[in-house]
């Protein structure tokens, strides 16, 4: 922690994978890392360990590696270290889609409809080529020949014991935003 700016930060995370991460997949997921926490308010991350930046990204990561052509994937928990590797004090929410207009605005919106408030975002957009099945064949910050847009978001609101309340949240995002 202690970041000087995002610079420094976004080479701490990449050094943090480099190290953690012995496969060919290291090249495609410090890409991924870098877009994905590129765009953020530093204020909002400065203080954030270097190991829970890399555990978020790594389970944002897991979730964009498949996705079946037009489809939508969400995840929505909160991280624990015991659980995930990573924690937060946060309930996260993550979706991965093809880039469609106000997707952000829509699920923000149905997330403040529940009374919550957003605590943190995270936007990129990364063009990729899938196979057939949805696997994840290349990612790129810019276009490419054959390439198509993907959002992802990541979203941290107020955490929630409720798991009830949890259910109920995902049930209405999964149903706005057309997942699985």
């Amino acid at each position: 922690m202690g970041y000087k700016n995002i610079d420094s930060m976004l080479d701490a995370v990449t050094q943090y994978i480099r190290s953690e991460i012995k496969d060919q997949s290291v090249e495609q997921l410090t890409l991924f890392a870098r877009q994905y926490f590129s765009f953020n308010a530093f204020d909002e991350t400065a203080n954030i360990s270097v190991e829970d930046l890399y555990g978020a990204v790594l389970s944002h990561w897991n979730l964009f590696l498949y996705l079946p052509d037009g489809k939508v994937k969400m995840h929505l928990y909160n991280p624990s270290v015991e659980e995930y590797g990573w924690q937060s004090s946060h309930t996260v929410i993550e979706v991965v889609s093809p880039d469609q207009a106000f997707i952000l605005q829509s699920i923000t919106m149905e997330i403040n409809r529940y009374g919550f408030v957003n605590q943190l975002v995270f936007h990129p957009v990364y063009w990729v080529h899938r196979d057939k099945l949805g696997k994840l064949l290349e990612i790129s910050k810019t276009e490419f020949s054959g390439a198509v847009q993907e959002s992802v978001l990541h979203i941290e609101i107020n955490r929630q014991s409720d798991d009830k309340l949890i259910k109920q949240l995902k049930n209405s995002l999964q149903k706005m935003a057309l997942c699985d």
